[in-house]
C-alpha cells in the first residue's frame, strides 16, 4: 500500500510491504544519481531532506522541500515500489 499526502514542508508518504532499510538505500541511490529509475532532476533539486522511519514492513517517508504530492507521486512509486523486495 502507497498513501501520499501533501504537508506544510512537503510530503509525506507511506509505504506498507517494504522494509524501511531498503527505501532508505533507494532513495539514498537516487539522490546521489546511481538509481536504475527514472528520476526527475528537476524534481529531486527541489527536495532539501528526506527522513525514512518505520518498523517490520511499515515505512514513513517525509520529503522536505518545494514538493508536492501530486508531482513526486509517480516518480516515488516507480522508484520505491517498482523495486520491492523478495
Amino acid at each position: 500500500m502507497f498513501n501520499i499526502k501533501n504537508t506544510h514542508e512537503g510530503v509525506h508518504a507511506s509505504l506498507t510491504g517494504f522494509k524501511p532499510q531498503a527505501i532508505k538505500e533507494q532513495i539514498e541511490a537516487c539522490q546521489s544519481g546511481d538509481c536504475e529509475c527514472a528520476c526527475d532532476m528537476e524534481t529531486m533539486s527541489k527536495i532539501s531532506a528526506v527522513e525514512v522511519t518505520g518498523v517490520g514492513e511499515q515505512t514513513e517517508i517525509t520529503v522536505k522541500g518545494d514538493v508536492k504530492a501530486e508531482e513526486i507521486s509517480e516518480m516515488m512509486k516507480e522508484c520505491l515500489i517498482g523495486k520491492k523486495e523478495a
